[in-house]
Protein backbone atom coordinates (compact mmCIF):
# COMPACT_ATOMS: atom_id res chain seq x y z
CA UNK A 1 0.00 0.00 0.00
CA UNK A 2 1.29 3.65 -0.61
CA UNK A 3 1.04 6.44 1.49
CA UNK A 4 2.16 9.73 1.81
CA UNK A 5 2.20 11.87 5.39
CA UNK A 6 -1.08 12.40 6.68
CA UNK A 7 -3.01 10.24 3.44
CA UNK A 8 -3.53 6.71 3.79
CA UNK A 9 -5.97 6.12 0.58
CA UNK A 10 -5.99 6.39 -2.64
CA UNK A 11 -2.25 7.27 -3.20
CA UNK A 12 -1.13 5.66 -6.15
CA UNK A 13 1.58 3.02 -6.37
CA UNK A 14 4.86 4.84 -6.87
CA UNK A 15 3.96 8.79 -6.03
CA UNK A 16 3.85 8.21 -2.15
CA UNK A 17 7.02 7.82 0.47
CA UNK A 18 7.10 4.17 0.71
CA UNK A 19 10.07 2.75 -0.23
CA UNK A 20 9.13 -0.32 -2.21
CA UNK A 21 12.59 -1.28 -3.82
CA UNK A 22 13.92 -1.57 -0.27
CA UNK A 23 10.68 -3.48 1.59
CA UNK A 24 11.27 -6.15 -1.16
CA UNK A 25 14.45 -6.46 -0.69
CA UNK A 26 13.79 -7.04 3.18
CA UNK A 27 10.93 -9.31 2.50
CA UNK A 28 12.93 -11.89 0.22
CA UNK A 29 15.93 -11.82 2.53
CA UNK A 30 13.60 -12.97 4.93
CA UNK A 31 12.09 -15.78 3.45
CA UNK A 32 8.53 -14.12 1.92
CA UNK A 33 6.99 -15.08 -1.20
CA UNK A 34 3.71 -14.24 -0.92
CA UNK A 35 2.15 -10.83 -1.06
CA UNK A 36 -1.06 -8.78 -0.89
CA UNK A 37 -1.25 -5.45 -2.66
CA UNK A 38 -4.47 -2.94 -1.73
CA UNK A 39 -5.95 -1.15 -4.80
CA UNK A 40 -8.92 1.57 -4.01
CA UNK A 41 -11.90 1.24 -6.28
CA UNK A 42 -12.41 5.21 -8.17
CA UNK A 43 -15.39 5.04 -10.45
CA UNK A 44 -13.37 7.69 -12.65
CA UNK A 45 -10.75 5.98 -13.22
CA UNK A 46 -10.46 3.00 -16.12
CA UNK A 47 -10.15 0.33 -13.15
CA UNK A 48 -8.28 -1.84 -15.92
CA UNK A 49 -5.92 0.45 -16.63
CA UNK A 50 -5.02 1.47 -12.96
CA UNK A 51 -4.38 -2.31 -11.91
CA UNK A 52 -2.48 -3.32 -15.29
CA UNK A 53 -0.14 -0.28 -14.18
CA UNK A 54 0.35 -1.61 -10.57
CA UNK A 55 0.87 -4.66 -11.31
CA UNK A 56 3.22 -3.88 -13.77
CA UNK A 57 4.81 -1.20 -10.99
CA UNK A 58 4.97 -3.98 -8.13
CA UNK A 59 6.25 -6.71 -9.94
CA UNK A 60 9.49 -4.47 -11.04
CA UNK A 61 9.87 -4.23 -7.76
CA UNK A 62 9.47 -8.17 -7.13
CA UNK A 63 11.71 -8.87 -9.66
CA UNK A 64 14.32 -6.50 -9.23
CA UNK A 65 14.57 -7.65 -5.03
CA UNK A 66 14.97 -11.63 -6.33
Amino acid sequence: KETDPGVFREVPYGTGHVDFTAITKAAMNMGVRRYLAEFWYDPNTDWKQVLAENCRFLRSRLDAAE
